[in-house]
């Protein structure tokens, strides 16, 4: 029995960039018009109700944009990062990117006695954020402001206002229930294509992607950051990763295939019901929170240049990729860290030592064909015939640790030492002289 703890330093330097914890909840595309009348529209952002009637708004509503946005009131629960304090202080139309936080600026505004929500934060107003000056909405174009919900969450709307006429609409939000900060514009929907970009921050998206409007739609991770898909998502366009990592840790529907850039990653311990086109890196069953293994349901086609990266803790706890086929040919195979500490390596004499107690990791279940394409050593005739082996078998080498790389369903198994191997061999010779 052996103790091994090892890593390869520079790989798993990028496998330990965690995500964030927080859990960023999206409204998908919405494209809600802003009537150019007093009504305006009421939407409540946790529910996505909405109605235009002002004698009886949606229950819970949170903003009402109206006369086409150019004025904008916002229940209590609901505060606008504003230019100043004041209820009435100017709502700022903030660049993608900017981080809204507990430092943001929000009104100090409480309810005055008699109000409907006596010492908490007040009802709020302006009039004043439509212009072409520094943090104001330009009239037709779209714009951001961010939010604080329920005193505790932060969040983003993206809008367009317009002075007192058609057009206006409320397009889209996202908030962080997790009372994280969060980065404008971190996801945002056309329509055809939803873009994930993490150039400012991680995140997890715990809503479910949807497609837009009735519209397929594509998604598209872009950032050198990280995304986690946490819901069971079902829109039905291309998931392309263009740029840094997306993590399934929920589910993509069947129609979605996905593709993995050059340069990029994709794990996550989730289920892609999809085929799989890889071109950069698989880290199955890392970046999750449940368990180490990665399902894809259809079928993977590892292209020239991919790999396949792997963690070793023990045979119960390893990284897994459960697939319906793939070729390995094209494809490398890396193991990233290997920290086994009841590490076994046991003689089989002249029998196959899958039954003596050998560690045992079985890395891919499904249908695999050919052989990665970095492990080009074989077995020798002699290993062969101690380990009650036959035929054309690979073996690979990862921290000074031999392995068999069995084909088929395919799994590491730890072979023993030379000097181990050679007493073995030497017992068996003296055996056979004996019997003789």
């Amino acid at each position: 029995m052996k103790t091994r703890v090892h890593s390869l330093a520079c790989l798993t330097t990028l496998a330990l960039v965690l995500p964030s914890s927080a859990g960023l909840i999206y409204s998908n595309l919405q494209d809600i018009s802003i009537p150019a009348n007093f009504d305006g529209v009421y939407l409540n952002v946790e529910t996505g109700a909405w109605n235009t009637n002002a004698m009886s708004p949606v229950a819970g509503w949170d903003i009402n944009p109206f006369f086409g946005g150019s004025a904008i009131w916002n229940a209590p629960a609901f505060q606008p990062v504003r230019a100043g304090t004041t209820s009435t202080s100017a709502v700022l139309n903030l660049a993608t990117g900017t981080t809204v936080d507990g430092s943001s600026v929000f009104s100090t505004a409480t309810q005055a006695p008699g109000g409907q929500n006596v010492g908490g934060p007040a009802y709020g107003a302006s009039e004043t954020h439509m212009g072409a000056g520094a943090g104001q909405f330009v009239s037709g174009s779209e714009g951001y402001l961010g939010f604080q919900l329920n005193g505790t969450n932060y969040g983003w709307m993206r809008v367009v206002f317009t002075n007192n006429a058609g057009g206006a609409l409320i397009k889209e939000w996202a908030y962080d229930d997790s009372g994280a900060a969060i980065a404008v514009g971190n996801i945002t929907n056309t329509g055809s294509v939803v873009t994930a970009n993490t150039t400012f921050g991680n995140y997890n998206v715990t809503s479910v992607i949807t497609d837009a409007l009735a519209t397929p739609t594509s998604l598209v991770k872009t950032g050198a950051g990280t995304t986690n898909l946490n819901g069971a998502n079902t829109y039905t366009g291309t998931t392309t990763v263009s740029t840094g990592r997306l993590n399934v840790n929920g589910s993509t529907a069947a129609a979605s295939t996905v593709i993995v850039d050059a340069g990029t990653t994709l794990g996550g311990d989730g289920v892609i019901n999809g085929n799989v086109t890889l071109n950069g890196i698989l880290r199955a069953g890392q970046g999750g929170d449940t368990d180490r293994s990665l399902e894809i349901a259809g079928t993977l086609t590892a292209n020239t240049g991919s790999s396949m990266m792997f963690n070793i803790t023990s045979e119960s706890a390893h990284d897994q990729l459960i697939v319906g086929s793939v070729d390995l040919s094209n494809t490398s195979l890396v193991i990233e860290s290997l920290t086994d500490t009841s590490f076994n390596i046991v003689y089989g004499d002249v029998a196959n030592f899958l039954t003596n107690g050998s560690s045992f990791y079985k890395l891919i279940d499904g249908t695999t064909t050919g052989m990665f394409a970095n492990v080009t050593e074989t077995m020798s005739p002699g290993e062969l015939y101690n380990f009650g082996l036959t035929g054309t078998q690979y073996v690979t080498t990862w921290f000074d640790q031999r392995f068999w790389v069995a084909e088929g369903s395919t799994y590491l198994v730890a072979i023993p030492e030379t000097s181990v191997t050679l007493l073995g061999s030497l017992s068996a010779l003296l055996l056979l002289r004996r019997r003789r």
